[in-house]
């Protein structure tokens, strides 16, 4: 007769090892193991089919859809936007537009920040970017291109062109 330990050891393996099997089940979708490519795929369509998402609202309750080539399928979806690169996430290109292979990219996080509905576009010499993009390239801060647009009344010529004022000495 076995000892109460080895028995108990045994049933805590058991429990574990079915634990585990499960876990793996669920993660495994047609024989592909849960990719962070398979979870973008099925947390865009969250957002846009399921009205009991935290985030429906601003997806699926604004109109935004999932195309039909990939509503259905997996495959197809990876076909069209392949793996996910690390450290990025699926963005649309046009934020009002829907889920779909022409207005889909994987983007870093600053990219995606930099395309916000919210955001303020400034056109210049045929190149349209948001303020922090503009004040990053010209290289001042934010802060002083948006008081130059909004407090001090500069055109968007005048905001992107006109250099900084020297400081005075003390």
């Amino acid at each position: 007769m076995r000892s109460l330990a080895v028995r108990l050891a045994l049933s805590v393996q058991s429990v574990f090892s079915a634990a585990m099997r499960s876990l793996h089940s669920r993660r495994t979708r047609m024989g592909m193991q849960v990719s962070p490519t398979y979870s973008s795929w099925s947390m865009m369509k969250q957002r846009c089919l399921n009205p009991n998402d935290v985030s429906f609202h601003i997806y699926g309750g604004r109109g935004v859809k999932v195309c039909e080539r990939w509503i259905h399928s997996f495959a197809n979806f990876m076909t069209d936007m392949g793996e996910r690169p690390a450290e990025t996430s699926i963005d649309r290109i046009d934020n009002n537009g829907d889920y779909e292979p022409a207005n889909c990219r994987w983007s870093t996080q600053l990219e995606q920040q930099r395309n916000r509905r919210s955001n303020v576009v400034l056109e210049f010499q045929g190149e349209s970017m948001c303020i922090s993009a503009w004040a990053e390239k010209i290289g001042i801060k934010r802060k002083t291109l948006e008081k130059r647009l909004n407090c001090h009344g500069f055109t968007v010529e005048e905001a992107l062109t006109l250099p900084l004022r020297a400081r005075r000495q003390s």
